[in-house]
């Protein structure tokens, strides 16, 4: 222990005075090494304590052990956490499966341009969902008719989609991503308008006409089952955003 001065005692001869200062040397290591080993122990478990992944640290002035060429760091745990975060608003009404679904429709749209929020996407679903068939997946035709499933597509508009020849047969997750690929399409072909996007579900026909002509009843051809207007079924739908 440098700038300690130990002054021994006056023996009686000189085999006295080495083994009284042997003793004091060995009391004095016996000191140092309590220290040590306990300075070093309450380090270990304090790092220890604030990160389980680290290993028992070196001492200092020893080196560190190199990680292996490709073997994960201890930064790399954090990372390998998976966060498992609930879906909430209109998001919380839609399956796992379907908002996966939503999620890949909306990267690959991305390609051709401006894309609606997950929100937007969701709600405007959602509402004509309600407006169609009350969130009802499993609607089937009625008679004389090829319109089923939640959104009451036609044959002829599902097109066979994934190999299902009626929407009502496919699973809920398919019966929406048709239903999203549609309605991002459709965003993007009137710019945002949800209102002409929406005419076009109804009756494609009328979405690119003049908005006043949507009050207007519509050509006898379709009015077999009492149909709204086009305004009116635009209103209707607009009523279940939430």
């Amino acid at each position: 222990m440098e700038g300690v001065r130990i002054v021994l005692p006056d023996a009686g001869n000189s085999n006295r005075r080495a083994a009284f200062a042997a003793l004091i040397a060995t009391l004095v290591t016996g000191m140092v090494y309590s220290v040590s080993t306990g300075a070093s122990a309450s380090i270990t478990t304090t790092v220890s304590s604030a990160n389980s992944a680290t290993t028992t640290p070196a001492l200092k002035g020893s080196a560190s052990p190199m990680p292996k060429k490709g073997a994960p760091t201890t930064d790399h745990v954090s990372s390998k956490s998976v966060s498992v975060v609930t879906p909430v608003g209109p998001l919380s009404r839609f399956t796992t499966a379907s908002i996966r679904e939503m999620d890949a429709v909306l990267r690959s749209a991305k390609r051709k341009g401006p894309v609606p929020t997950t929100t937007q996407l969701a709600r405007y679903t959602l509402a004509i969902r309600a407006s169609e068939s009350g969130g009802r997946y499993t609607i089937k035709p009625a008679r004389g008719s090829t319109i089923s499933g939640a959104y009451q597509a036609s044959a002829t508009t599902w097109d066979n989609y994934r190999g299902y020849r009626y929407a009502y047969t496919a699973p809920k997750s398919v019966q929406d991503a048709w239903m999203f690929r549609r309605l991002v399409s459709l965003w993007q072909t009137y710019n945002g308008d949800w209102e002409r996007v929406t005419a076009h579900h109804f009756l494609p026909s009328y979405a690119d006409e003049n908005k006043a002509l949507w009050r207007k009843p519509l050509p006898l051809r379709f009015r077999a089952n009492n149909p709204p207007t086009v305004s009116e079924y635009v209103r209707r739908v607009f009523t279940h955003l939430s």
